[in-house]
């Protein structure tokens, strides 16, 4: 902790408010003495986004404070039983949160397979939070690989989330019905955020259509109904063209 006290007093006074930054790394130290290293490892992120919303020489920096943010959050608290760690492997929200900003701070670095890594350990680290928490870390995935045009693994990780919400939505201990329709909402906004971006940007999907009207060779729709239902298709290609 004083070695990253020590690398923020580094940074330019009218840049950043030091002493908050001090102040948080603080509350830190005194959590980790008392043994509360999760409640530790929230200060340690307070820090590290400040930093990450510097940019620049700060974000060497920030780095290093998400570090030791997942190196915080990995650890038990005072009295938590040694079998406990099994638990936390995918059920830990600030392991999660940890790894998120770490993977985010390392795309700006422009470390893009560290960054990709702990994305997909962010994710692991929350699998049985719920649909919700689950989207939100793959949601950070699909938008990494989204921006970088590689459409295989963004449609890996759409997938993944489908199947994730699907499987929130039976058995016995099935989700409410107020998170899994959030989680849905999530998942079909990003979605149609990837059409626009990987299928051809805006006007995607009506270029899509029209290929597919193209494709058809004049013949008649199975649920068409006489040239009626024909020259019904006909007019909604025309409006796309």
């Amino acid at each position: 902790m004083e070695a990253l006290a020590q690398a923020i007093t580094t940074l330019p006074p009218d840049a950043v408010d030091r002493q908050r930054l001090l102040e948080c790394l603080g509350n830190a130290e005194r959590n980790v003495r008392v043994l509360k290293h999760k409640e530790a490892s929230k200060w340690v992120m307070q820090v590290g986004a400040q930093l990450h919303k510097l940019g620049g020489d700060a974000l060497k920096i920030a780095e290093r404070v998400f570090q030791h943010a997942v190196f915080l959050a990995k650890q038990l608290d005072d009295g938590a039983p040694d079998f406990i760690a099994i638990e936390f492997e995918s059920n830990n929200t600030e392991l999660g949160d940890a790894y998120t900003w770490l993977g985010a701070t390392e795309a700006a670095l422009g470390k893009p397979n560290e960054a990709e890594n702990h994305y997909r350990a962010a994710a692991r680290a929350v699998e049985e939070r719920g649909c919700v928490e689950v989207g939100d870390k793959l949601l950070h995935q699909a938008i990494f690989f989204r921006n970088r045009k590689m459409r295989e693994k963004y449609d890996a990780v759409m997938k993944k989330w489908e199947t994730a919400i699907l499987r929130a939505g039976e058995g016995a201990e099935r989700e409410g019905d107020v998170a899994l329709l959030q989680a849905t909402c999530a998942l079909l906004q990003e979605k149609s955020m990837g059409v626009s971006h990987l299928v051809g940007g805006p006007g995607g999907a009506a270029r899509t259509r029209r290929r597919t009207c193209g494709r058809s060779g004049g013949r008649r729709s199975p649920l068409s109904s006489g040239r009626g239902g024909w020259r019904r298709r006909r007019c909604v290609w025309r409006r796309t063209r």
